[in-house]
């Protein structure tokens, strides 16, 4: 996408996309934001597939990780007036775990294209929000369809499909418009027609 990009570009988007992704949980920004905040993660992991002969396997794991560390503070970081250990556990541990997922979706797309990819990032984000919303160790309250909970007026069918609604809507949103500026930036051909629904 990008094909000049140094490591702190790529580390200057991970940050930004886990500013934009906090800012809906800070009350004076709407969630609707979660439209487009992961779309720089996106960008980090075309950048990445694109120029695969010069990075590891493991370099989209560890660009994603200042982002969502950022993330996690964001939203999390009032756990520190309970318990100092346990924030910062729970701050990590939240980190590690979408950075994990993403990362996992990303090696599906070294092994079977960006199709598979983009099926991956739905189903094992899905999934990693189903866990947090049963497994008692992890908490469910930076679950992205969470992020809407101020926005009411678009979110009338929760009561159908909860906030994993939200996060699929949400996820789907997010590569609709990645995909957008990858083909703007790159000049590969016209904008989808996706992007004409998702405006």
């Amino acid at each position: 996408m990008f094909p000049s990009q140094s490591r702190y570009t790529l580390v200057f988007l991970s940050i930004a996309g886990g500013v934009m992704s906090g800012l809906a949980w800070s009350g004076w920004c709407p969630g609707l934001i979660l439209l487009f905040s992961f779309v720089p993660f996106f960008i980090i992991g075309d950048h990445i597939f694109r120029h695969r002969q010069r990075y590891t396997r493991n370099a989209f794991f560890i660009f994603l990780l200042p982002g969502f560390l950022v993330f996690s503070l964001m939203t999390l970081g009032w756990m520190r007036v309970a318990t100092i250990s346990g924030a910062v556990a729970v701050i990590l541990g939240m980190t590690f775990m979408m950075s994990f997922t993403m990362w996992i979706a990303f090696i599906v797309r070294l092994w079977a294209g960006t199709v598979a990819w983009r099926v991956a990032i739905v189903a094992f984000w899905l999934t990693y929000e189903f866990a947090t919303l049963n497994v008692n160790i992890i908490t469910p309250w930076i679950n992205l369809g969470n992020g809407l909970a101020g926005d009411i007026l678009f979110i009338q069918w929760y009561e159908f499909t909860g906030t994993g609604g939200g996060t699929l809507w949400i996820l789907l949103s997010n590569l609709v418009v990645a995909t957008a500026v990858d083909k703007m930036i790159s000049g590969s051909g016209r904008v989808p027609a996706s992007m004409a629904i998702w405006v």
